[in-house]
């Protein structure tokens, strides 16, 4: 999901700091920052040297979106394997997510009323250790104007652990895996042997990751509650300097 970018509607859900307060929150950030990026400098305004912040990069000018939607009271599982997943064309499938609790839930604000002292997973360290921030200091960071509000691809919640560790555990009981995609090999391998499958992902606008392969030819399905998110499909076969 993604965060409203108007920083007055976060700082309205958050309860004000005094200045001390402040200055542990702001602690916390650059140390996730450091430990989560270790190639820019938090003190020499790396984070912010493209100022992404002040462009035009988020326009959808002159952007083209082939990619077809189809509503789920339209589509069958045998209609489905034959418009897209056998010729392996992408889809926006909408209404999928109108009957969960998650779409009522999983707002800034009950998502804070729920998860404030939990840790989410925010990035990854030099050594491969995640990098975590209590849910309201996340928050706190989005809200920020010289943080979130400026850095030019922002920390975003990329937690591949929710559903198993015991502070975020309830979130699985909040969604349930549509029936179009109920085959899940991976699960023959076991709960504890299998990769990882299921992530909560929450973010400020020009948040998000690079260019990637999925790994173990993962096919994956992703349900977004809010915000907008952009995706860049390329074809099996794209010459890589392209």
């Amino acid at each position: 999901m993604c965060i409203d970018p108007s920083l007055q509607t976060l700082s309205s859900i958050l309860p004000p700091l005094s200045a001390e307060e402040d200055d542990y929150v702001q602690h916390k950030i650059r140390s996730a920052k450091r430990a989560a990026r270790s190639e820019l400098s938090v003190s020499r305004g790396e984070w912010q040297r493209q100022q992404y912040a002040q462009s035009d990069i988020l326009s959808l000018e002159g952007l083209q979106d082939s990619v077809p939607r189809i509503h789920i009271s339209d589509l069958t599982s045998e209609r489905f394997i034959e418009l897209f997943e056998a010729p392996r064309q992408p889809v926006v499938i909408t209404g999928l997510t109108e009957a969960w609790p998650a779409a009522q839930q999983w707002t800034p604000q009950a998502l804070l009323q729920q998860f404030r002292d939990h840790k989410f997973k925010v990035g990854s360290d030099d050594d491969g250790y995640a990098v975590r921030l209590r849910f309201e200091h996340f928050l706190r960071y989005c809200a920020y104007p010289h943080h979130a509000g400026a850095d030019d691809s922002p920390l975003y919640i990329f937690d591949g652990t929710f559903a198993d560790r015991s502070g975020s555990a309830a979130m699985k009981q909040q969604y349930s895996v549509p029936g179009l995609f109920q085959e899940d090999l991976f699960q023959l391998a076991g709960e504890r042997r299998r990769p990882p499958y299921r992530w909560f992902v929450m973010g400020p606008a020009r948040s998000g990751t690079g260019l990637h392969v999925d790994p173990l030819a993962t096919s994956a399905w992703n349900a977004l509650l809010a915000g907008h998110k952009r995706w860049a499909l390329f074809p099996p076969g794209t010459p890589r300097e392209c």
